[in-house]
């Protein structure tokens, strides 16, 4: 057939994607928690150092087991469960729930409300996190919130304190602005899971990452940086972490085998769906693996660590390709600045043209949909 020929593929454009957590990770706890004869609570923290708790509401939701199942939800989904993400401990969803409560305790600790808030903002996680949203399409531990709270002991803790569950559980915006705030912008959730995985992965040592913390402040009701060199620092590390994990196509091709796997395991009813919030990732995986449907298979037996994966130019360059969108996530964090007469609010990329530059670059690259063809 002549070159020339149009029934010839156009040449494939093809690039290796490297496992972005690629290296075992020496076993560095970065957070325990001791019960004190007296039945309160001291948490160590790597980022936010030792806290005292003793206000009876956070002990009686830290210790209920709606709460205490989060222990096996790892952080990063299924990779942890296969061995791609190598953090030793993994990172997990009450780790990270404890964090951002610290954190919200750190700069407001008279606001208790918004501390409990903190604390149950990912308490209706699925297993495998955010895997289940390649399942149904949607953010299912937002969207599906308060139907799982409704099933826990959470309504009922709550009311014995004064507190409405449902107040404090919403996800409406602006109900808790230290929690949540839209991206680019600083919240307690976006800054725990960041700098907690700042350390988890080395980006940056304990004591950077505990200097970012302390420069924190509340202005106008948000969480902002008061120092523009550890901001550059505090954006640059969530940047990493997002090419490392988050929106790392390795990891990203992964997940939507699982998901694959998942959707069809409930479709063969191998699983029915409340089972999504019982037990531990390890658990529910395993009774994936164990069911013996060929159509399940398929897609479990890519879902491992040994899987590579390539960038290729077109749906059609390769015999299995997946076509997906990366959930690109970075930060732009906004800084109090004050000088003698005034106090003026600046966005990082506006002080820091280079960053400015280096964050657009980012975004830039991960736009569109990418195919992956496994390897």
């Amino acid at each position: 057939m002549s070159s020339n020929s149009s029934s010839e593929p156009s040449p494939i454009s093809i690039v290796s994607i490297p496992n972005g957590v690629s290296h075992e990770f020496p076993y560095r706890p970065r957070h325990t928690i001791a019960v004190e004869p007296d039945n309160s609570m001291t948490i160590t923290d790597g980022l936010y150092g030792t806290m005292h708790i003793t206000d009876p509401v956070l002990l009686d939701l830290i210790r209920d087991s709606s709460f205490q199942r989060l222990h096996g939800i790892h952080q990063h989904g299924i990779t942890p469960v296969i061995n791609v993400n190598k953090v030793n401990p993994s990172v997990t969803r009450l780790e990270h729930s404890v964090g951002a409560m610290l954190l919200i305790r750190t700069l407001v600790p008279y606001d208790l409300a918004q501390q409990c808030a903190a604390l149950l903002h990912d308490v209706s996680h699925t297993v495998l996190s955010h895997v289940t949203d390649y399942v149904f399409g949607y953010v299912i531990h937002e969207v599906e919130k308060e139907d799982y709270v409704k099933t826990t002991n959470i309504p009922q803790i709550l009311a014995k304190y004064g507190y409405d569950w449902k107040h404090i559980t919403s996800e409406e915006p602006g109900t808790w602005t230290l929690l949540e705030q839209p991206a680019p912008l600083l919240c307690a959730d976006r800054l725990d899971y960041g700098l907690r995985d700042m350390l988890a992965f080395h980006v940056h040592p304990p004591e950077t990452v505990r200097d970012i913390v302390k420069q924190f402040v509340v202005y106008d009701g948000r969480i902002m940086c008061s120092d523009i060199p550890l901001a550059g620092k505090l954006a640059r590390g969530y940047q990493k972490c997002d090419e490392l994990a988050w929106a790392n196509p390795h990891h990203s091709g992964l997940y939507k085998f699982a998901g694959n796997a998942i959707r069809l395991a409930l479709a063969h009813q191998v699983i029915k769906k409340e089972e999504l919030w019982i037990g531990t990732d390890s658990e529910f995986w395993q009774k994936i693996l164990d069911c013996g449907i060929p159509e399940i298979e398929e897609h479990t037996r890519y879902t491992n660590d040994w899987t590579k994966f390539e960038i290729v130019s077109s749906k059609k360059n390769g015999d299995l390709v997946l076509e997906l969108k990366l959930k690109i996530r970075t930060i732009d964090p906004e800084i109090v600045i004050q000088d003698e007469n005034e106090v003026q609010v600046r966005r990082l990329s506006e002080v820091d043209p280079t960053y400015a530059k280096e964050r657009q670059d980012y975004i830039n690259s991960k736009k569109g949909p990418i195919f992956l063809a496994v390897s």
